[in-house]
């Protein structure tokens, strides 16, 4: 197992990842190697399903932990141990997309009002015309 972790620390330095990447993806990989209790070139899509599966599910992990631990296990997967990967059977983790939250006219005028410095005032209210004047 440690012959292929330094293949892919030499495969990490050659693209100029920093140390502490290089450390967090050797982690991810030896935590999914613990998890089976096997040697990560031992196993194959289905464990790597199910381990995200178990990720997401049970471990309660965020969809941008997931999405690292996914894209490191390729890496893994592709670049040091030179097999296939398919985005199909193990998909990529979408983020949610979240509109920008605006600030309504009576946030913006409370702002002003409680701002006690007149150039900060301004610059405040220089912003928000310029704002509002190409909404509208």
């Amino acid at each position: 197992m440690y012959q292929r972790i330094d293949k892919m620390i030499k495969y990490l330095e050659l693209r100029g990842r920093s140390k502490a990447t290089i450390n967090s993806m050797v982690l991810t990989i030896k935590k999914f190697s613990k998890f089976y209790n096997q040697p990560p070139e031992t196993l194959g899509e289905q464990q790597i399903f199910n381990y995200l599966n178990y990720c997401i599910n049970v471990k309660k992990l965020c969809r941008g932990t997931v999405s690292y631990i996914n894209s490191t296990l390729k890496f893994f997967y592709v670049v040091t141990l030179e097999g296939s990967w398919s985005d199909l059977r193990i998909p990529i983790l979408r983020y949610d997309k979240k509109l920008h939250k605006y600030l309504t006219k009576e946030e913006i005028r409370l702002l002003l009002y409680s701002t006690t410095y007149l150039r900060h005032k301004d610059i405040i209210s220089t912003m928000y015309s310029i704002l509002f004047t190409a909404v509208s």
